[in-house]
């Protein structure tokens, strides 16, 4: 990893998984001052982030240096703005909807930027260093609670390609009667083995090292499939090099033999790679991501000087985000609605407010609405007659303030839509400065059952 010391002191990877979170510092290419916790990914958004943040602050140390962190979080996760969309994966993270965690562990870990990154990509970063990869066109596969995986050509992540998935992950991709997750999975594996043994098992581990009859065969069929799956993408994509990590790479002895004889046929000769380190690789292209993505945005960083002013009729007791008057007046509510029109820079209006709200000492969770829209095959429309706004309204009904957290702020351009009971603020652009206005509103939410309805 290149240094950056100029910028920051210390840079940090870190893994959240679905019952674990792990952050290690990056020094010479070499994880160091590794912490783990266990992490209930069925908690409050609140407790998740600072099970998140204690995790991180514990690796740092008590030295408050600059610091730049590359976190690798399981999706569907809007990784660019730091934004959950987790939803219906179990029950993990679910509590996660809608918050924007990349502004709550801004907030939690001070003197720091925060990047995300699919973990699978992380995976592939680290993994393409560690190994000293030199093919042209190579795949990363994760193997453990479902499948990940990455695409990468000429040492670059790939999200568009011709030649792979339009998701560009295989996961969801066709196989059997079902999908790719479904089968090359720990759940599969427990599963395959009680169809074939009539009894329970628990865990992969403990499969693999039993050395049984029924061991054996339940991998050679996971090595079959396998080979079978990735048969063509590997013909179709030319890779050279394939990396396998995760949990049940482990077991690779058993499905290896199996998987190497397919893809290795009539004379096509392909590099396959076990890893034992799948977590210091995740950490090692976390890290190394979230620099890519620092100096990138360093190197087309414009300051933005003003904004087009907001029309201001009918606005009346317009306040500065950054006056004390407003701060007092958020600090005294558990749950805000703030409305811009389609053009507000929210990005900008969220770190200016949060920036003033960082002096309140209170814990605050920012909700983006935008991620309620419907998916354009099943649009909804939810907003006035003539609005180009549609919202799902399964995923409104998932937007539920957070009853750990002091603050909970909805953001967008009908916040109403969530339902929520508290102070409505229209925002505005005047004179470069960001103001809000306070607006009437007669809707609730019922923290206690979570239960929208309105009066």
């Amino acid at each position: 990893m290149k240094s950056q010391k100029n910028a920051y002191t210390r840079i940090m990877g870190v893994d959240v998984g679905g019952s674990h979170v792990t952050a290690g510092i990056i020094e010479n290419a070499e994880v160091v001052s590794i912490c783990r916790r266990n992490l209930n990914s069925k908690e409050s958004a609140t407790n998740i982030i600072d099970c998140i943040s204690g995790c991180i602050h514990d690796a740092a140390g008590s030295n408050n240096a600059k610091q730049l962190i590359g976190i690798a979080f399981p999706g569907p996760f809007n990784y660019a703005e730091g934004i959950s969309e987790i939803a219906g994966v179990g029950g993990k993270f679910n509590k996660t909807f809608g918050v924007h965690i990349g502004q709550a562990l801004t907030d939690a870990c001070h003197n720091s930027s925060v990047w995300f990154f699919n973990d699978a990509h992380c995976f592939a970063a680290g993994a393409n260093i560690r190994y000293e990869l030199k093919g042209k066109r190579k795949l990363f596969l994760t193997l453990g609670t479902g499948l990940g995986a990455a695409f990468m050509e000429k040492d670059e992540l790939l999200e568009q390609h011709p030649l792979i998935p339009a998701s560009a992950a295989l996961y969801d991709q066709p196989f059997g009667d079902s999908i790719a997750d479904e089968y090359f999975s720990t759940r599969w594996i427990l599963k395959e083995y009680k169809r074939c043994t009539g009894k329970e098992i628990s865990s992969v581990k403990e499969l693999a090292t039993s050395r049984t009859a029924a061991a054996e065969t339940v991998f050679r069929q996971l090595g079959l499939n396998l080979a079978a799956f990735l048969d063509p993408w590997i013909e179709k994509f030319e890779v050279e090099e394939l990396v396998i990590g995760g949990n049940i790479a482990k077991a690779h002895d058993l499905f290896g033999p199996h998987l190497f004889g397919i893809l290795n046929k009539k004379g096509r000769k392909i590099t396959i790679i076990y890893s034992d380190h799948t977590e210091e690789c995740i950490l090692h292209g976390a890290a190394e991501l979230a620099l890519k993505s620092d100096q990138s945005q360093q190197k087309h960083h414009r300051e933005i000087t003003s904004f087009p002013d907001t029309t201001l009729f009918g606005a009346a007791n317009l306040m500065a985000v950054d006056s004390m008057e407003f701060l007092h007046c958020i600090c005294d509510q558990k749950t805000v609605l703030l409305r811009g029109d389609q053009d507000t820079d929210w990005n900008y209006v969220r770190k200016r407010i949060a920036q003033q709200l960082s002096y309140s000492g209170k814990r605050i969770l920012w909700y983006a609405l935008d991620v309620c829209f419907a998916d354009e095959s099943d649009k909804v429309e939810m907003a006035e007659p003539g609005s180009a706004i549609y919202y799902d309204e399964g995923k409104i009904q998932l937007l539920v303030p957070d009853t750990v957290s002091d603050i909970n702020i909805i953001y967008g351009s009908d916040p109403e839509q969530s339902k929520w009971n508290g102070l409505l603020m229209d925002v505005f652009f005047s004179c470069e400065q960001v103001l809000c206005s306070v607006a009437p509103f007669a809707a609730e939410v019922d923290l206690d059952h979570n239960e929208n309805r309105v009066r």
